[in-house]
């Protein structure tokens, strides 16, 4: 199951999967379990919603596209008959370098906006 799989390997709750939570370190095992889910099963975006907690099927589609560049990544660097964990596994390899490098670029915003003005001029 798609979504016991993406659990396992992220290392969380179903129940938090699932829940209404927005936190960060549910947020991108919840993008994945619906990217992996379009991908890996036959279930129309409005199952996989009612599946992931109730959800519209347009808050699936959103999440499944945020993460769509990262899932092609993931599609060039495994083997084609790669299996649906070795895809969570590298999916999450992707998020990690991807989360990394966004955070770098956030704190180095933040500490150009720290400059004291004597130093700006």
């Amino acid at each position: 199951d798609v979504l016991q799989v993406v659990c396992d390997v992220w290392k969380v709750e179903m129940v938090d999967l699932i829940s209404a939570r927005r936190t960060f370190d549910v947020m991108w095992p919840r993008k994945a379990a619906y990217a992996m889910a379009c991908k890996f099963t036959l279930q129309s975006l409005p199952e996989i919603g009612r599946r992931m907690g109730g959800r519209d099927h347009t808050t699936v589609l959103s999440g499944k596209n945020r993460i769509q560049p990262l899932m092609d990544r993931v599609r060039d660097k495994i083997p084609s008959d790669a299996s649906l964990r070795q895809w969570a596994e590298t999916l999450r390899l992707e998020v990690n370098a991807f989360d990394a490098a966004f955070r770098s670029q956030q704190a180095a915003r933040t500490r150009a906006r720290r400059r004291p003005a004597s130093l700006l001029r």
